[in-house]
């Protein structure tokens, strides 16, 4: 019982530590977007871009995609754990039951 207690109260410090965190950097793209519609009000109509600017922005959205790819499909592999672990009953999901043997372990 003891470690199962210490298990639920470490996994929901960790939720919390994941969530503060989302919840900074949702803080600092929001501050990063307010930024640019300021700094591009100030800006003339239109921008001549250079060829190693276009190659700095490519290269900075390939490591982007890779990093939301390995995002997604950590995600996804997550869900469909959580999914393979649930029981639906009476049309509701719920996760399964664990005995107090498994509980104890």
């Amino acid at each position: 019982m003891h470690r199962a207690v210490v298990a639920d109260a470490a996994s929901r410090v960790i939720a919390l530590l994941a969530s503060a965190t989302r919840q900074e950097l949702a803080r600092q793209v929001a501050y990063l977007k307010e930024e640019n519609r300021i700094l591009r009000s100030r800006l003339p109509a239109q921008i001549s871009v250079t060829a190693k600017d276009r190659q700095r922005l490519i290269r900075g959205e390939r490591k982007l995609s890779a990093q939301l790819k390995e995002l997604i499909s950590m995600e996804l592999h997550r869900f469909q754990s959580e999914l393979k672990s649930t029981v639906v009953v009476a049309g509701v999901l719920r996760p399964p039951k664990v005995s107090t043997a498994t509980a104890n372990k």
